[in-house]
């Protein structure tokens, strides 16, 4: 049994998926592309304090760095089936915070690794939605960060971060029939082959037409 939490196996799932291209955005060469965290001159995708991937070379590196969760409590009306209290019912979703950390060996490759990464999660925020997100909030950006290093003669790497929040209504899950990240990346991959781009980067048919038939199609494969 896979003990899960929802959103970071979504974002990484989705991460590894779309950063599997060879290209991206139809004909941007990927020079971030994921193979394997266990790979040579693979990006690496993983969850900070992670104690389940041996992280062999530490750059590139999309780091996701879980902020605990607040409880939103919503009024939904009079007529849902969850508790209620003076008539009124609520749910009870949680707001995750996240920072992605897009760490490189220099300051432009951080930056260009940062773009890449934010316009990614904003384009694609419908199938991440599909995937069982309710809300991902605005992206905020931060400027490159000089990382220091035990050894002072090598110079440090470079940190560009992301943050945002992301709804949901269930913050964990059990998964008996296999690996969910696993499943998420293949099914973001397989789908993404699908999708073809206009000359600016943008998708030929509306995006939620692409879910539709596509990441839902593959997930239920």
């Amino acid at each position: 049994m896979n003990f899960v939490v929802r959103g970071e196996a979504i974002l990484i799932g989705f991460l590894k998926g779309f950063f599997c291209q060879e290209t991206l955005y139809q004909d941007v060469l990927n020079e971030f592309r994921y193979i394997d965290n266990m790979v040579q001159n693979s990006l690496i995708i993983e969850m900070s304090e992670s104690y389940q991937d041996e992280t062999v070379n530490a750059i590139p590196a999309l780091i996701i760095q879980e902020g605990g969760f607040q409880e939103v409590i919503q009024a939904t009306g009079s007529n849902l089936n969850h508790w209620g209290v003076n008539n009124e019912s609520h749910i009870t979703p949680y707001m995750h915070p996240y920072t992605i950390h897009c760490v490189a060996a220099t300051k432009a490759s951080a930056k260009l690794l940062q773009s890449a990464t934010a316009k990614s999660i904003s384009m694609f925020r419908k199938a991440i939605y599909a995937l069982g997100v309710d809300n991902i909030s605005e992206l905020v950006g931060g400027p490159p960060l000089r990382l220091s290093r035990p050894d002072e003669s090598k110079p440090g790497y470079y940190d560009c971060t992301i943050n945002f929040r992301m709804k949901m209504d269930q913050d964990w899950f059990s998964d008996r029939t296999g690996d969910p990240v696993e499943t998420i990346r293949i099914a973001i991959y397989e789908a993404c082959q699908e999708l073809t781009f206009d000359e600016n980067g943008t998708p030929n048919e509306p995006i939620a037409d692409w879910i539709l038939q596509n990441i839902s199609i593959q997930l239920d494969a």
